[in-house]
């Protein structure tokens, strides 16, 4: 079996920990083998390059070296920002020689050195690419049934441009929900940002992102929005109610990441795949799942 050097990032440990276990549950019900990166580091986020463009692509390229070391040939993380960060990097410092110069100087400190031999991948690459749509089918259990939801893309899973990529209309996590027997819904907002880390600076702003994305997600029947982005998931759940105040609007509508969904089609019981603990309760819409 082929092993993954899994790197789940900081916010699978702490406010996004439903995805984390809901990945691994999945990931084992499906045959994949996610090896979690030793001592791995933050990957910087997107505060950080701003700061020290050289320091922030060291700090990502060490989590790469470790896995390199470690004989990986796949680097496959479920956060749609740390997967932006490490692709890059890899990309960047294997065409410039200087660039990789001087990471791998800093890299001396910690005895590691890196080559960027790794593929980047992005979980939902991975699942679609080496499970495929059939084999998912087959571990369909419990068909999300007539479910409407609404795929979220976000900004940062198909910034890294790859050959042939439709990056203006996505149709895979479309694909995805489809073969859990789930009905996708059609939106023009879901490639669109949801603000990011903007509700720091600037309030109002973020905010009203967020509601034009619940607007949009709601005008066109979604039931639950589906995630691949610790970022993009609190965004839309946790300000739904700051949104409501800011705006008058009345958004209610459950927010989960794509695992999670992944996880009841596939039978296994809501609570291993943290389930229950979302802002909008999203155990009602799928108890018919469970049946």
């Amino acid at each position: 079996m082929k092993q993954y050097a899994y790197y789940p990032g900081c916010s699978l440990e702490s406010l996004a920990e439903s995805y984390n276990v809901s990945t691994l549950e999945v990931a084992r019900g499906l045959g994949l083998d996610l090896k979690e990166i030793e001592d791995w580091n933050c990957c910087g986020a997107t505060a950080y390059f701003p700061v020290d463009e050289l320091l922030a692509y060291t700090l990502v390229a060490r989590n790469l070296a470790i896995a390199e070391k470690d004989g990986a040939s796949d680097f496959v993380t479920p956060c749609s920002a740390c997967y932006k960060n490490a692709y890059f990097t890899n990309a960047y410092l294997k065409r410039d020689a200087d660039l990789a110069d001087h990471i791998n100087y800093a890299l001396e400190a910690d005895h590691l050195h890196i080559n960027g031999t790794l593929r980047v991948r992005h979980l939902i690459e991975v699942i679609l690419e080496d499970v495929g749509l059939e084999e998912v089918k087959k571990n369909v259990t419990h068909p999300l049934k007539d479910l409407k939801v609404a795929p979220y893309y976000g900004c940062q899973m198909l910034r890294p441009r790859k050959d042939h990529e439709n990056v203006e209309n996505p149709q895979f996590f479309e694909q995805l929900l489809a073969a859990l027997g789930a009905d996708p819904v059609p939106y023009p907002s879901k490639t669109r940002c949801c603000g990011g880390s903007l509700i720091i600076t600037n309030r109002k702003a973020a905010l009203d992102m967020v509601r034009k994305l619940l607007e949009d997600a709601v005008n066109h029947k979604a039931e639950v929005i589906a995630t691949t982005c610790p970022m993009c998931n609190i965004n839309l759940e946790v300000y739904q109610a700051q949104v409501n105040q800011e705006f008058g609007t009345q958004f209610s509508i459950p927010v989960m990441y794509f695992t999670q969904l992944m996880g009841v089609a596939m039978g296994l019981k809501p609570k291993s795949l943290g389930i229950g603990k979302e802002m909008v309760p999203g155990v009602p819409l799928l108890n018919f799942a469970q049946s």
